[in-house]
């Protein structure tokens, strides 16, 4: 094992503060009942809830289901507890941000876009929607995590309307 450490960053937003359940596309999950439309990203045809029904399709990413089940140990329980929203090109998922987990009245939410698809905005886009449907779902605090190198990702939370919390080092090992 060799070990490592990294600075990360860890941002929230709260329902109480936050713009966050407003972001530039305005969504609401009771509003468009499930579908949000994106008109920033025309080549991007839609924001889904993750529910029973998208998630059985065929199209749903591996990478999505191993997220989903790694951190919930079941799609059911992730369909009991979870929120999530994804954003789809044509039939595929482009992007897609869910929670990690949900304690109480607060949420961890994670974040993907699919490489050929970054930088136009749409992860601000989908990790907005997740946020709306989290506070929907009576959660009042979302955090955030990623490493302090990751320009990408907090300047993709601070576009959201979360704001920064703290630094702190992380320390782990990785397999050789």
């Amino acid at each position: 094992m060799t070990p490592y450490a990294r600075v990360r960053c860890s941002y929230t937003a709260r329902r109480e503060t936050s713009s966050v359940a407003t972001p530039r596309t305005a969504v609401s999950s009771r509003a468009c009942a499930n579908t949000w439309q994106l008109p920033s990203c025309p080549d991007v045809t839609r924001i889904l809830r993750i529910d029973a029904a998208f998630l059985r399709q065929q199209n749903v990413p591996g990478h999505l289901r191993r997220w989903m089940e790694g951190n919930w140990g079941s799609k059911d329980r992730f369909l009991s507890h979870g929120f999530g929203a994804v954003a789809l090109h044509g039939d595929a998922v482009a992007s897609w941000s869910l929670a990690d987990c949900v304690v109480g009245n607060r949420a961890e939410i994670g974040i993907h876009t699919a490489p050929e698809h970054r930088r136009r905005g749409l992860a601000s886009q989908v990790a907005g929607a997740a946020v709306t449907l989290a506070f929907d779902q009576g959660v009042t605090e979302v955090g955030w995590h990623c490493n302090d190198d990751n320009l990408g990702s907090y300047r993709t939370a601070e576009s959201v309307g979360f704001t920064l919390q703290r630094l702190y080092h992380l320390f782990a090992f990785r397999p050789r």
